[in-house]
């Protein structure tokens, strides 16, 4: 007989179930449905399969609003709301507790998906079927990971993770035996602290819809595959293939600044796997871009477009296969665990791998209709030959980080088949990951800065040869930018000096190129420009902030911090005790005071530069680092910034005092002895006297009492260096009470109790048991900071911003030339 448990809120999670069953469903008959108006030409299919799509989007938009009136509403009885939610959390934090499970994540991917297969269904006009075809088809596959079925009644094979699942079928404990355990859950385990942050509430959104943008243009390529029209796609690819880079870019970049403002390793980027595996699609999304462009204006480079713009897209899935299969496991701190989707991520990717690649070997050999294939040779002065040679070194410093990022599932794959090669294959991931990026990527950054500051002089077939005095004149004009930016900064090192002058020189070279277009009314021809300018003040700012950033907090008093921390971090951590100023770096800082709001504990940290002549106070400014301590990963620091015009003080706490640091002596520790008994306690010697049954009692016990006491003390001799101190511990009966209160020596930071009396002890055992503890070293009101420095980071900021706004040009710019032009 089933169990009818108490309060379950079944119908919910029933409704969100049967929304995925649509959603599911509707995509495979959308899907279905354009590929026969694809076969067909048959206008019935084609609205068929655009209202199925819509019927999707019902299914995915039902599935985010049950989930949410889940999470929102703290449902224990549902595992997502569980693991995910809890009750203290603020509505901005319950929003981010929708993407951080992976269900979610997927979720949030297809609901993007849904908006812009709307879209694309309202504007991509005689494209339609053929585009919807494939968005369909990735519909299909999301939706699958949504299903939770499983297969053959074997859990183990499992087709996707139902986000409606019920706690008591994702786990077995002895409290779903009751018919009222939901009684019992009082909270959920709540929002991870690294996410608990606005950046966590904005930046995954924009993600995934960078994520989705991808879709777009490959969905037009292959479209162009289908249709055997291979330059009419262009045109409305291009404007989606600019916002999908602009999108994506600006998704990675918010990850960079949340790193930056709420983890605490110091930096906006650390080469960290799950950083590696979305840089990488766009790089090559960018690279597609430009070659894109070459292929409108010239008709030239299809393959290579081809190549990229699928590039793109499959890499984002394979990104997501290293994200979610946990693979990455023992290698990012930031990969999930394995949920067992591994199986489902691989056929999603290889179908499309295959489906591309099927369609690009068909079109190139097997068909009538072949797309343009360039047979000559390029011309040392056209823009295109430049752009190409750019998008190529897009391509191979995305190789290198993706080969590195890989070498987990090298392993694992070249294991598959140790049997044949007779031994097991081991590559060990770099030791120090930014040093060996930045030694491959640092040289392609120059190349590729040198590139966007001259390719755009360059004109498309051939340039005259006046284009050569043009590129002279704009690196004369950056020179003395660039001496000024070398003194400025302080940067030294021969590379960092090249990439220096080669951001700067992009930065000068693309401000000449974009006055004219000012000049003239044109701005939204200047997207490409000033794109390219964003991208020199990004390489610039992110050279001079990491080359010269500085750990400006030293131990100069030499504390032993303890053995969680490094030799290195024992240097540059420094301990402040409550109220105490402490002199860092030209600043005396000092801990005034702590406050707690749930969960976050934070701390008020003054600064102040004193004129050590007049002791006039020159600045002074307030941080307030905060920390939370959850129960499965300690403390978890989120920062402070002071942030200023040329330079920012980066300050987190990296310690508080434990539970155990607060105590005001440690733990005691007991010892059985008799009278003459010598013990070593610590760097104390302990001798044991006879027992005083006549012991002086406290000033403050009356006389009516004191008839009723029965007391005995137990004189104690203490030694500490030559130095003799003596205690006597009381043990006093008082009827059937016990009392025995403690005994201290406040020179030695020693604390004794007389605990208990063995009048009859055994032979062989001791008739005295003492405790004896030690006033803790540490005092409880301090914090152990780290700060840094952080010089012209706003420049990477503002380029950041640049670069995003260049791409939005663009897209307007693509989006304008769509429209058919009306004749006057």
């Amino acid at each position: 007989m089933d169990i009818i448990y108490e309060g379950e809120r079944l119908w919910v999670g029933n409704l969100g179930y049967f929304f995925v069953a649509l959603s599911f469903v509707a995509a495979l008959f959308s899907s279905i449905a354009y590929f026969i108006a694809l076969r067909t030409k048959d206008d019935a299919w084609k609205k068929t399969g655009k209202w199925s799509f819509f019927l999707h989007s019902i299914g995915v938009i039902g599935i985010v609003g049950t989930l949410f009136i889940i999470i929102s509403n703290h449902m224990y009885e549902y595992e997502y709301a569980w693991e995910h939610s809890s009750n203290t959390l603020p509505f901005e934090y319950i929003l981010a507790c929708f993407w951080e499970g992976q269900e979610g994540s997927f979720l949030l991917w297809t609901f993007w998906h849904v908006v812009l297969g709307c879209i694309l269904i309202f504007t991509s006009g005689k494209w339609q079927s053929s585009v919807m075809i494939t968005l369909a088809m990735a519909q299909v596959m999301l939706s699958a990971m949504l299903l939770g079925l499983d297969l053959w009644g074997d859990s183990a094979n499992e087709l996707g993770m139902n986000p409606f699942r019920l706690l008591r079928e994702g786990m077995e404990a002895p409290i779903f035996s009751s018919v009222n355990y939901l009684s019992f859950i009082e909270d959920g385990q709540g929002l991870n602290p690294l996410l608990q942050n606005y950046w966590n509430v904005i930046h995954p959104p924009v993600l995934f819809l960078g994520f989705a943008l991808t879709i777009v243009p490959f969905a037009y390529l292959m479209a162009a595959f289908y249709t055997g029209e291979y330059k009419e796609w262009v045109k409305p690819a291009l404007p989606w293939t600019s916002l999908g880079v602009g999108v994506l870019g600006l998704g990675i970049l918010m990850g960079g600044a949340w790193a930056y403002e709420a983890l605490s390793f110091g930096g906006f980027w650390a080469w960290d796997p799950v950083e590696n595996a979305v840089l990488v699609p766009w790089l090559i999304l960018t690279g597609g871009l430009h070659t894109l462009i070459i292929f409108k204006n010239t008709q030239k480079a299809f393959v290579a477009t081809a190549l990229m713009l699928a590039g793109g897209f499959i890499l984002i899935l394979y990104s997501t296969f290293l994200t979610r299969s946990g693979i990455l496991g023992d290698a990012s701190v930031h990969s999930f665990t394995d949920l067992g989707l591994s199986g489902q991520l691989l056929i999603f990717l290889f179908f499309f791998v295959f489906l591309f690649a099927g369609f690009l070997i068909r079109s190139l050999f097997f068909s009538n209709s072949k797309p343009p294939v360039n047979k000559t040779d390029e011309e040392l002065t056209s823009r295109e030959l430049w752009m190409l040679v750019g998008s190529l070194v897009l391509v191979v410093a995305s190789f290198q980080v993706i080969f590195s990022t890989s070498i987990p599932v090298l392993n694992k794959v070249f294991n598959a088949f140790s049997g044949v090669l007779g031994k097991e294959f081991s590559m060990a991931p770099p030791a120090d990951a930014v040093a060996h990026y930045n030694k491959f990527q640092i040289p392609f950054a120059v190349v590729i800065a040198l590139l966007t500051a001259v390719g755009q002089y360059f004109k498309y077939r051939k340039s005259t040869s006046s284009v050569y005095r043009r590129i002279l004149r704009s690196f004369i004009i950056s020179l003395p930018f660039t001496v000024v930016m070398i003194f400025a900064s302080g940067i030294t090192g021969v590379i960092y000096l090249i990439l220096l002058g080669a951001s700067v020189y992009a930065v000068v070279a693309n401000v000449e190129m974009l006055l004219p277009y000012f000049k003239s009314g044109k701005w939204s021809f200047g997207g490409a420009s000033v794109a390219h300018i964003g991208l020199g003040l990004l390489l610039m700012g992110a050279l001079i902030s990491n080359a010269r950033k500085q750990v400006v907090s030293r131990n100069d008093a030499g504390i032993d911090l303890g053995d969680d921390f490094t030799m290195e971090e024992k240097v540059q951590n420094v301990v402040l005790p409550r109220g105490k100023a402490i002199p860092m770096s030209g600043y005396m800082i000092t801990y005034h005071t702590d406050s707690f709001v749930a969960p976050n504990h934070y701390y008020k940290v003054e600064y102040k530069k004193i004129d050590s002549e007049t002791g006039k106070v020159n600045k002074r400014f307030f941080l307030y680092p905060n920390v939370q301590i959850n129960p499965s990963m300690g403390l978890v620091s989120d920062p402070s910034i002071r942030r200023t015009f040329s330079w920012d003080m980066y300050t987190h706490v990296t310690s508080v005092p434990t539970e155990e640091d607060k105590k005001e002596y440690s733990d005691n520790e007991n010892y059985q002895v008799a009278t003459g008994d010598t013990l070593k306690f610590r760097d104390m010697e302990i001798q044991i006297g006879s027992v005083n049954l006549n012991p002086e009692l406290p000033d403050d016990i009356d006389e009516e009492h004191l008839s009723k006491l029965i007391a005995t003390s137990l004189p104690i001799k203490v030694i500490r260096n030559g130095v003799e101190e003596e205690v006597s511990p009381l043990f006093i009966i008082e009827g059937s009470d016990l009392h025995r209160p403690a005994a201290y020596i406040e020179e030695f930071g020693l604390r004794v109790f007389f605990v208990n009396i063995n009048p009859d002890p055994a032979p062989g055992t001791k008739n005295f048991e003492i405790a004896l503890s030690v006033k803790n070293d540490k005092s409880p009101d301090y914090i152990i900071m780290k700060a840094m420095v952080f010089p012209m980071i706003n420049i990477l900021w503002l380029g950041c911003i640049l670069l995003f706004i260049g791409s939005v040009m663009a897209v307007y710019r693509r989006t304008k030339e769509l429209k058919p032009k009306t004749i006057k």
